[in-house]
């Protein structure tokens, strides 16, 4: 018996271990950064590097009021709060909005109704996205451009949520397969119509689906580099973006950058906090069943 205790004490010493390093590895790049945005210069680039240092609110200054980041190129450190912030805020709120919406009108299609074509069908949707994002700039560039959408919120949510309904879709569609049609089909018998039945039964039930869906929706548009950087110039800036302009001809400004990593984390944070009981439940739920 005290073999077994012991052996027990140990295995469950190595789970804890194993979780808190797994745990350290996510949260030190953060952390290190929420750091870095309190030092002075001297202490960024000391080595070995300062974990005890005088916190300094300068970096917090120069990000917020500074006439401009860099020498080569000028920009106000307040246009991030002003305009690409909320540009960023824009496009992924409003991409999410209609990639959730989009994903679940069709993956309730692919689980509730059989037609010609139906399984090439799903696997060519989700096929689509197997193709890199960057793969499709020179497309959407000259799409845009004979649009004049080039440059605009819309062309950025219209980009992302081509590129996020697929992955989407497939996910929602296994959600949706869980809920039992006899549920709808009573409300129908109830007098309630197909769409009322699939926002009054089927929408409630897969609500974790929904918040894991949005959350990742979200994160991709929110984090994306790439299209934007080809997509848009000064109009629709978005947070990505602005991490070009701490680059100077003496070196990366580390100490404004962190304070714009900093901020850059916020909204995220607080709407992962929002639907954070249902990411969770919705990322172990709806596998699809072929």
């Amino acid at each position: 018996m005290g073999f077994m205790s012991n052996r027990s004490v140990l295995t469950q010493g190595l789970t804890y271990l194993t979780v808190a390093l797994v745990v350290s590895s996510f949260l030190f790049p953060p952390v290190w950064m929420i750091l870095t945005s309190f030092k002075l210069p001297l202490d960024v680039i000391a080595y070995p590097p300062k974990i005890l240092f005088n916190p300094s609110l300068e970096n917090w200054y120069w990000f917020f009021f500074s006439v401009e980041i860099t020498a080569i190129s000028p920009q106000e450190g307040r246009r991030i709060i002003t305009e690409f912030l909320p540009n960023s805020l824009i496009i992924a709120t409003a991409t999410t909005i209609l990639t959730v919406t989009l994903a679940s009108l069709g993956a309730y299609s692919l689980a509730r109704f059989e037609f010609l074509g139906k399984k090439p069908i799903a696997f060519a949707i989700i096929g689509t996205r197997m193709l890199p994002p960057i793969a499709t700039v020179i497309p959407l560039f000259l799409f845009m451009g004979n649009l004049h959408l080039r440059d605009t919120h819309i062309c950025l949510v219209l980009a992302y949520t081509a590129l996020n309904i697929p992955l989407i879709l497939w996910m929602l569609w296994g959600f949706i397969r869980e809920v039992p049609i006899d549920m709808e089909e009573s409300a129908m018998l109830d007098g309630c119509t197909r769409l009322g039945a699939l926002f009054r039964i089927v929408f409630p039930v897969i609500a974790p689906g929904l918040a894991a869906a949005g959350i990742l929706s979200f994160i991709w548009a929110w984090n994306d580099f790439a299209l934007a950087l080809f997509l848009v110039a000064q109009r629709a800036k978005t947070m990505p973006l602005a991490a070009l302009g701490f680059y100077a001809e003496e070196g990366i400004n580390w100490g404004p950058m962190s304070v714009y990593g900093t901020v850059y984390m916020i909204p995220t944070i607080i709407f992962a906090l929002l639907v954070q009981k249902h990411i969770i439940k919705g990322l172990t739920l709806g596998a699809v069943k072929t």
